[in-house]
């Protein structure tokens, strides 16, 4: 949600799967993207408020159940992201 204090509007900014699951959401402040992990489809998705665009990556395999992510802090091209139970961890690099 965006939430505009001079005139008191606020919008909703739903992703593009329904029942998604949003479960984590970190800003990169360098590309200026919003990156949520969305559990119940086992995707990470990529918003950009400037475009109100989303993108969603799928996840390498069903259940994954990815609930944590951030951001490399070395490449902010590149989403670590774990699942709910150990051995469920990687990274989601987006290439030009």
């Amino acid at each position: 949600m965006k939430v505009d204090y001079k005139t008191k509007e606020m919008t909703i900014f739903t992703p593009p799967t329904k029942l998604a699951g949003t479960y984590s959401v970190v800003a990169d402040k360098k590309n200026h993207f919003i990156w949520v992990s969305e559990q119940q489809i086992d995707k990470i998705a990529r918003f950009d408020p400037k475009t109100s665009e989303w993108v969603e990556f799928p996840l390498p395999y069903p259940e994954f159940d990815a609930r944590r992510i951030d951001i490399d802090p070395t490449n902010p091209n590149r989403i670590f992201f774990s699942g709910n139970i150990s051995g469920r961890i990687g990274f989601l690099e987006v290439l030009p």
